[in-house]
């Protein structure tokens, strides 16, 4: 049976991002992640989610482009529950052979022990080949895509991301495949960002004024946008909602991020 692939459509830099946070949730050490998409397409926004998930400061993410390879580790205590989290954050642009890929330490990036994003993977697509059919390591494959399209608002740009996993099925089993399936859900292209009966990935709000999906990140959140949030905000102020205590100064500051 091939393996499925997801077609998942991010308007914002935040939908983005929570793409890297739903694959942190189901990646594990020995996973390879190869991102590919031209310059803008958000590859690099990926990795941050990626990155936060694994409890990084996303802040500190920056494209490896000069210096080739960023390593990231956290955790790493004495005790079985300190067990150090590890990420390798590799950018192939400039790559042209296998020897360069010795000279960064490949060897050491996939020993296994670590979680590997890969930009500009298609670079070297051979190594990755070796890397899944020879020693057995998972790769997800991700191209990211601009595209133009008429139903983004102002400001927007869509892109849209294919997401196929590895071809061995153990990932499956693994508890982040729920959250990936439920963004898939969410996310997909042509799937409808109303629905409340859909169930959000972890950390994803229902929009109070619009019932849209809003990732965590999102400047606006738990509302959709800020024309949601004053629409919420005038709900308040008009009487349509029925409270048990008055409304104060403080309410009306925390409605408009004041």
């Amino acid at each position: 049976m091939p393996s499925p692939k997801w077609l998942i459509a991010s308007r914002s830099e935040s939908e983005t991002l929570s793409i890297g946070l739903v694959l942190a949730t189901i990646a594990r050490p020995g996973d390879l992640i190869a991102i590919d998409g031209p310059l803008g397409a958000g590859k690099t926004r990926l990795v941050r989610g990626l990155a936060l998930g694994l409890g990084f400061d996303a802040g500190v993410v920056s494209s490896p482009t000069y210096v080739v390879v960023n390593e990231y580790v956290r955790g790493a205590g004495g005790g079985e529950a300190d067990e150090p989290i590890r990420l390798f954050h590799a950018d192939a642009y400039r790559l042209t052979s296998a020897e360069d890929l010795d000279s960064l330490g490949w060897e050491r990036i996939i020993d296994g022990s670590a979680i590997v994003a890969i930009e500009w993977a298609e670079r070297i697509a051979p190594a990755l080949v070796e890397a899944e059919t020879q020693r057995g390591l998972s790769v997800w494959r991700v191209r990211m895509e601009p595209v133009a399209d008429e139903t983004a608002g102002e400001g927007m740009t869509l892109r849209r991301v294919t997401i196929e996993p590895p071809r061995a099925g153990a990932w499956a089993a693994r508890e982040g495949a729920v959250e990936l399936r439920r963004l898939a859900a969410v996310l997909g292209e042509g799937a409808s960002r109303g629905g409340h009966g859909q169930r959000l990935p972890r950390g994803w709000a229902r929009c109070p004024s619009t019932g849209k999906p809003v990732p965590p990140d999102s400047p606006t959140f738990p509302f959709a946008d800020d024309r949601a949030r004053l629409a919420d905000l005038g709900r308040w102020m008009s009487g349509a909602y029925t409270i048990s205590r008055q409304l104060t100064q403080e309410d009306e500051d925390k409605a408009t991020g004041a």
